[in-house]
C-alpha cells in the first residue's frame, strides 16, 4: 500500500468503528429500555421495590365471581396504552375460561398530563354513574381516538343520558379522584401499565393468556 492510499484506509476504518459503535448502542438501548405507558415483561420492568396491591374498594369497578373465595384479578391500566390494549383480549379470554375469577379494574393513566388518557378514565367513571362502566370500558379500548366528541358519541350509542354524561365529563367531576389514585398506586410501587395482581402474583407489562394462566396456577 502506498502513502496516498493510507488516508482513505484510515477514513474507512474510522467509519466502520463509528458504525459498529452506533449499532452496539442501538441494540443495547432497545434491549434494556422500556416505556412506562406499556411495557412487555420479557424486555424490562421498572427497577425498585415490588408492587404492592392497595386495598380494594367497594366502588372499584368489578365483574365476574362475587364469591369471597374466588381468585381476584386486579388490573391497573390506561385505556390509551398500547400494551394495555393488546392485553385486553388476553384478559377477556381468561375471564371467559374462569368464571370463578373476581376481576377488578383500577384506572392508571400513566401519562397523567395526557388529555386523552385522563379523558378516557373520566369517561369510564361517568359511565359507571349510570351503571354502564363495562360497556364504556370496551368502547374505550376499541376507540381509534379519544376526544370529548367521540366520548359523547359513545355515550349516545350506549344509551347513556347524554346531558348527565356530558356534564360529568366537561366539569372534570372525577379528575381529582383519578389523580389521587395515581398517587396511591405510585406509593405502592406501581409504575407501569398494565400491572396485574393475581392472588399473590404480579405481572408488569403486556400479558398473554398463557402468562395469566400460569399466574393463576401459582396464585395463593
Amino acid at each position: 500500500m502506498n502513502k496516498s492510499q493510507r488516508p482513505l484506509l484510515y477514513v474507512i476504518l474510522g467509519l466502520f468503528i463509528v458504525l459498529a459503535g452506533v449499532l452496539t448502542w442501538s441494540f443495547f438501548f432497545q434491549s434494556t429500555s422500556f416505556f412506562y405507558a406499556g411495557t412487555h415483561p420479557t424486555i424490562a420492568v421498572p427497577a425498585g421495590p415490588d408492587p404492592v396491591l392497595p386495598p380494594i374498594r367497594p366502588e372499584d369497578p368489578s365483574a365476574g365471581s362475587q364469591d369471597p373465595n374466588a381468585i381476584t384479578l386486579v388490573e391497573y391500566a390506561d385505556f390509551t396504552c398500547l400494551y394495555c390494549r393488546a392485553s385486553r383480549n388476553e384478559v377477556a379470554q381468561i375471564l371467559s375460561e374462569n368464571p370463578n375469577i373476581h376481576f377488578v379494574w383500577r384506572d392508571f393513566p400513566i401519562a397523567s398530563d395526557n388529555p386523552s388518557a385522563l379523558l378516557a378514565s373520566m369517561a369510564g367513571r361517568c359511565a359507571k354513574d349510570q351503571g354502564k362502566f363495562w360497556e364504556m370500558h370496551d368502547a374505550l379500548f376499541q376507540a381509534d381516538k379519544i376526544t370529548i366528541d367521540s366520548l359523547q358519541t359513545s355515550a349516545r350509542e350506549l344509551g347513556l343520558n347524554e346531558n348527565t354524561f356530558s356534564s360529568c365529563l366537561t366539569t372534570s367531576k372525577y379528575l381529582q379522584n383519578i389523580q389521587d389514585d395515581i398517587v396511591i398506586a405510585r406509593n405502592h410501587n406501581i409504575n407501569s401499565a398494565p400491572t396485574f395482581f393475581i392472588g399473590d402474583q404480579v405481572i408488569q407489562g403486556y400479558a398473554t393468556a398463557a402468562d395469566l394462566r400460569w399466574a393463576l396456577l401459582l396464585a395463593k
